[in-house]
């Protein structure tokens, strides 16, 4: 099995949004931790750090434990703990993962892709998988190298 499609990318970045929000909604969120899962892999095959794979395998971890925990001990402190945990887990891992991939662009090509914060907090792995599309990739690749031919240019000038 490849991790990734012929320009490097992985292949969960050309499909369209609109599906896998439609997977996100039908498995009741699963789908998140699994892409982040994937693109933690991805990005680890790259050389990158295990942080965001193990952030998000520690999620799902979590998540399946608490839910053993609510059917053998419903009332039990340890699956609010577990929940807890889980939940910090989730709103980290994207944060490990969009660090991982815009020091991955910046070390192999001199740019980076412009991930937002915001939006990572927001829609966690949707945005950042849609911000690997090749498309807009390639729209901000052709915009930083015009912006480095820029800069060079005025160099010379001056």
């Amino acid at each position: 099995m490849t991790f990734e499609k012929e320009e490097g990318l992985p292949w969960t970045a050309s499909i369209q949004a609109k599906w896998i929000v439609f997977w996100v909604v039908l498995s009741s969120g699963i789908a998140l931790i699994a892409l982040g899962i994937y693109l933690s892999l991805w990005i680890r095959r790259k050389g990158r750090s295990l942080a965001p794979l193990i952030a998000f395998s520690l999620t799902a971890l979590c998540a399946l434990l608490d839910i053993a925990m609510l059917y053998r001990e419903p009332r039990s402190p340890w699956g609010n703990y577990l929940g807890m945990i889980g939940s910090v887990l989730f709103l980290a891992a994207p944060f490990l993962l969009r660090h991982e991939i815009q020091t991955y662009f910046w070390e192999t090509e001199g740019w980076g892709p412009s991930i937002s914060p915001f939006f990572t907090f927001l829609l966690s792995m949707l945005y950042i998988n849609y911000r690997l599309n090749p498309i807009l990739l390639a729209q901000e690749r052709a915009s930083a190298t015009l912006n480095i031919a820029s800069t060079t240019n005025s160099a010379k000038i001056d």
